[in-house]
């Protein structure tokens, strides 16, 4: 990961000296991520950093995900869901980018399954539950195990969800502190106080570290709260009859939370359009926060396995 990082720090610190005086973080965090996510999961970058510029599996991935949010919050209505349809039909270059998404996954996924390699990536962990009874290419998923087509098919959500979501995390971290500038000095001290500053050296940011930094947590999670990567209802279809806020709804329903609007709810937060990330340190003021209504990564089996 440093060398990823550190390419970015570097990008960045050139473009202050040199560039005009905007510079898309979200493009830069983009570009970060995936490299990151290709790196992490394929054994490989993509190599958009050294590239300066988007890679076209990004491209495909940014659109599919754009698409994907459009339909999502728009499932509620039939009439524009329909609309949706309608125009996919009539321009079906808006799922080409879906298609090549996937096609472009598998054929990476299959270049790192035939790589010999001892490095511990994500695709190593995942190739110890590989069925190896089942015939290649051949779908006889147990439950327990993943075949080799399952594996190449969940591989392009990995590496979608992977890259655009943190991404989109930073970019809001970012306009935040940098919105707030007393919030970005309680971060920089508590970075001071473990040694993480920009003039130290083998300082390792372990998962350790990080579990001692309550504000940075807090300024992670706020920032979660208010710009969430995915902000509509992820659904569910309910499997038995409920009753919900009263209403009795039938199994069979598709429902969902939608998280803007749960996040941003003063029935569920005070202060809620502002950013604070004391309420997530213990803050008295914020002891009435409906905290179990934070759920950026969804929640149950079905949650994002990158939660943790």
């Amino acid at each position: 990961m440093d060398i990823h990082i550190t390419r970015l720090i570097s990008k960045l610190r050139h473009l202050s000296r040199s560039a005009p005086a905007r510079v898309d973080l979200l493009q830069w965090f983009t570009m970060t991520t995936f490299d990151l996510i290709g790196d992490l999961a394929l054994g490989k970058s993509f190599g958009a950093l050294e590239a300066e510029r988007e890679m076209p599996y990004m491209t495909n991935v940014l659109q599919t995900m754009r698409l994907g949010r459009v339909t999502s919050a728009i499932a509620g209505s039939r009439a524009l869901k329909l609309l949706i349809d309608v125009a996919c039909w009539v321009y079906p270059a808006l799922l080409r980018g879906r298609a090549r998404l996937v096609e472009e996954a598998e054929v990476r996924g299959c270049e790192r399954l035939a790589l010999q390699t001892s490095r511990q990536d994500v695709m190593a962990y995942i190739l110890r539950y590989k069925d190896t009874e089942g015939e290649k290419g051949e779908d006889k998923g147990n439950g327990r195990s993943m075949t080799e087509v399952e594996i190449l098919r969940n591989l392009a959500v990995l590496l979608a969800a992977g890259g655009d979501s943190t991404a989109t995390a930073l970019a809001g971290a970012s306009y935040l502190l940098l919105s707030n500038p007393s919030a970005l000095d309680k971060l920089r001290a508590e970075m001071d106080t473990v040694g993480i500053s920009a003039g130290s050296d083998g300082v390792e940011i372990t998962q350790a570290l990080v579990n001692e930094m309550p504000y940075l947590n807090g300024v992670v999670k706020e920032a979660l709260r208010l710009y969430p990567p995915f902000p509509v209802a992820l659904p569910r279809k309910l499997l038995v009859d409920c009753i919900i806020d009263g209403h009795p709804v039938p199994r069979g329903t598709i429902v969902g939370a939608h998280h803007y609007a749960t996040f941003r709810s003063e029935a569920n937060w005070r202060r809620a359009e502002e950013f604070c990330p004391e309420r997530w340190c213990g803050d008295e003021e914020f002891r009435d926060d409906e905290r179990g209504a934070w759920a950026p990564f969804s929640m149950g089996p079905r949650a994002c396995i990158a939660s943790g």
